[in-house]
């Protein structure tokens, strides 16, 4: 059975943003709904989306299969494997102890990891791999990450794996996306909360935020509201012919601070919501976290610019922040507009989902200007 909500929007903050995006004739929501069915249809999405406006949800639904032996429906409140957009909360709790004073960006990683090897740690700052601009890889292309993922517990055990790495280039100098780098961050938090890392975020995101369903499963934990991923070999495989699709958590591990976990679409309109209204961070330290800081040199990404443990994309003409996130079977979109009350959360369990459902929530929700011709 697939769920579906649709608000109706009279009341929820629309006519504030009507000021900011061009007028429509037509329901967005309703819009957006036809769109994603299309896809559905398709068989190109499996999922759940959700888009708020003033704040409220105006339209949350599923689509397709959590677990397709079992033939149980993804559903609004179905947790998904968030790969990278997990990368937000470490974010999120390194500005919050930034607030407190009990760091500095530009603290050298030793000053805080005095055990980690001083050939990278006397050489980073905390700054850099924030901004992906350390030199420090990802433990993905570690030679024992294949047979490491499936035990890994803790955020120690990333770190062992991190620990054996060589900087790829000269901290500073160059853009370079770091999935290691946000496992550090996660061991400076532990250290400097004395408290693990998923424990430190369930005190310092989740519960203000009211994210009462994010969490970080073991990879092999099955619930009938986890959707299982399905890979069909084609993630990140261009001009490749899909296979019949398979079960792709033997590829996952235990998420941490550089992604993955698992939560709802209502887990991140709530984060979103806690982030903008200050319940997260205050306003001049968002603000810090999130001012672009380079662009990107691959046109077409999943974001056109990077700042402190954010993404920024323009989403025709309009500014927007959050993060993306993509691993075999799973992928996540957050985007959260500056120019007007809107928030769009797209989370899918089959490859290949996330970024045409994400691009027909958009052209709904925030379509381009129309061209003076036109009018």
């Amino acid at each position: 059975m697939i769920i579906t909500r649709r608000f109706a929007l009279t009341g929820l903050g629309l006519s504030a943003l009507a000021l900011s995006l061009p007028a429509r004739a037509e329901d967005p929501a309703a819009a957006a709904e036809q769109a994603l069915d299309a896809l559905a249809a398709e068989g190109r999405l499996s999922g759940a989306a959700l888009a708020a406006v003033g704040g409220r949800p105006v339209l949350r639904k599923a689509w397709g299969l959590a677990d397709r032996e079992r033939q149980i429906a993804n559903r609004p409140d179905t947790r998904f494997n968030l790969a990278s957009a997990g990368k937000l909360f470490t974010t999120v709790a390194i500005g919050q102890l930034l607030q407190e004073g009990r760091l500095s960006l530009d603290d050298r990683l030793s000053d805080h990891l005095p055990d980690f090897p001083a050939a990278v740690a006397s050489r980073i700052t905390l700054d850099q791999l924030l901004t992906h601009t350390s030199g420090v890889g990802s433990y993905f292309g570690s030679p024992r990450w294949a047979e490491a993922r499936g035990s890994i517990r803790t955020v120690a055990d990333y770190v062992d794996l991190v620990r054996e790495e060589q900087l790829q280039f000269e901290p500073g100098s160059r853009y370079g996306y770091s999935n290691s780098g946000f496992v550090l961050l996660g061991a400076v938090i532990e250290r400097l909360d004395r408290r693990d890392y998923y424990e430190s975020v369930r005190r310092r995101v989740f519960q203000p935020a009211g994210m009462t369903r994010a969490g970080y499963p073991l990879r092999d934990e099955t619930a009938p509201d986890l959707a299982i991923g399905y890979t069909d070999g084609c993630f990140m495989q261009p001009n490749c012919t899909p296979s019949p699709w398979t079960d792709a958590r033997g590829q996952w591990s235990r998420g941490g601070p550089a992604g993955g976990g698992a939560a709802t679409v209502d887990d991140l309109f709530r984060f979103a919501a806690a982030l903008t209204g200050g319940r997260l961070l205050k306003p001049a330290t968002l603000a810090e976290l999130k001012a672009e800081r380079g662009r990107m040199d691959r046109p077409g990404g999943p974001i056109d610019a990077y700042a402190a443990g954010f993404g920024r994309l323009t989403v025709n003409g309009r500014p927007t922040f959050g993060h993306n996130g993509g691993t075999l079977g799973a992928a996540a979109q957050l985007d959260v507009f500056e120019d007007a009350p809107l928030v769009l959360v797209v989370l899918v369990n089959q490859d290949g989902a996330q970024r045409p459902a994400s691009a027909r929530l958009r052209k709904a929700f925030a379509p381009a200007p129309a061209s003076p011709s036109s009018g």
